[in-house]
């Protein structure tokens, strides 16, 4: 398991199915790890949910989803 992983789990705020959609999208696409604040207590899953907004609005995924 991954630090992140671990961080993601450990956050009671989020759903498990929430946790999981976050742990997988962090291992498929780990460059935008530096996106979310990890050391903040106060998590939320809009945070993650604006760096998955983010990911799919970058111009390399538009050009490999268009593919």
């Amino acid at each position: 398991m991954t630090k992140k992983a671990s961080i993601i789990n450990r956050i009671d705020k989020l759903s498990e199915s929430e946790k999981q959609k976050a742990i997988s999208f962090f291992n498929k696409y780990p460059v935008y790890g530096n996106r979310i604040d990890w050391n903040s207590k106060s998590l939320k899953y809009s945070d993650f949910e604006k760096v998955f907004l983010l990911a799919n609005a970058s111009k390399n995924n538009i050009k490999r989803i268009s593919k």
